[in-house]
């Protein structure tokens, strides 16, 4: 299957809105924010976050099917303090599950951390991930990231606790 991959602008809003939502329904454990907050948002709301990624250096990207249909998403947020403008976190990573096992989730990551490596900044990539998604850990450590640490108890969804590894990915050395 061909697919494409492009930074998400504010015409892909509405496309994104659902793709994430259906995540958040999909695999609630495995996201900080939650549907129903979520769902909340309006269109305007949606509409502003990516005028305001725009005007920063924080992006989307999404992968498409060859019928142009959203498939697949991914969010990176840079710091911009002086002290830690050196770290990017991913974050919101999904692909719709009837496109998994395509390898769509390893190339929205390869792309972002292409796009990470021009940025003369950035040296580590990092990202938190539920420790039962087993998938995605063997998907990120084949792609070079390290847990550094575990958070116990991260999120509570619907009574249950669920721990948290934490990963970096070194993409740069030196100053």
């Amino acid at each position: 299957m061909n697919f494409i991959i492009r930074t998400l602008t504010v015409d892909d809003s509405i496309d994104y809105q659902k793709i994430r939502l259906r995540s958040l329904l999909d695999h609630p454990e495995s996201y900080g924010s939650s549907y129903e907050e979520e769902s909340a948002r309006s269109d305007k709301d949606i509409n502003q976050m990516f005028i305001d990624f725009k005007d920063s250096k924080n992006f989307i990207i999404g992968a498409f099917s060859d019928k142009n249909n959203l498939i697949g998403i991914l969010g990176v947020n840079r710091e911009i303090k002086i002290k830690t403008r050196h770290k990017a976190n991913i974050w919101g990573v999904y692909v719709i599950p009837e496109m998994r096992g395509k390898s769509i989730a390893k190339k929205l990551l390869l792309n972002a951390i292409d796009i990470l490596r021009n940025d003369p900044y950035i040296r580590n990539l990092l990202l938190g991930l539920t420790i039962t998604n087993e998938p995605a850990v063997r998907l990120y450590e084949s792609l070079g990231f390290r847990t550094y640490g575990t958070e116990p108890d991260d999120i509570l969804v619907n009574g249950r606790f669920h721990s948290m590894h934490l990963m970096c990915l070194k993409i740069k050395e030196g100053i």
